[in-house]
């Protein structure tokens, strides 16, 4: 993990991660530019199985984030079922480096407006973010 640098974190390995895991991939991302971080042993331990680097725990602890070199990735896909562990998330990110667009799977502007406050360059399509351009 010590050696990624431009990879895309995937927050949670259920439903919704899996499947922008899948689309990323189709997108011509490579497994070893992808890392999964879910609370979920089974879910870390499935994510290594599919050939990704996984980090088992909490995303909205600092520590965890920075376990899976957050402030080198080129994305965060938020990826939780509930909206306030979202923002807590995106709360909690070192965006150092690059100002990620917002994510989440609601329309509500409550998730957008402390998302931009982040430092979210702008509110994206549910299941992406990408580097501001």
């Amino acid at each position: 993990r010590s050696r990624v640098s431009g990879h895309t974190i995937v927050v949670g390995f259920g439903t919704k991660g899996r499947s922008a895991v899948r689309t990323l991939r189709e997108g011509g991302v490579a497994a070893s530019a992808i890392v999964v971080v879910d609370p979920d042993p089974a879910a870390v331990r499935d994510a290594t199985l599919d050939g990704l680097t996984a980090v088992t725990g909490d995303a909205t602890r600092t520590q965890v984030l920075a376990s899976a070199e957050a402030s080198k990735a080129s994305r965060i896909v938020i990826a939780v079922e509930r909206d306030d562990t979202s923002v807590l998330i995106a709360l909690t990110a070192p965006w150092s480096r690059n100002r990620p667009r917002s994510c989440d799977r609601s329309p509500a502007t409550s998730i957008c407006r402390p998302a931009t406050r982040t430092g979210s360059a702008r509110r994206a399509r549910p299941a992406w973010c990408s580097p501001a351009r």
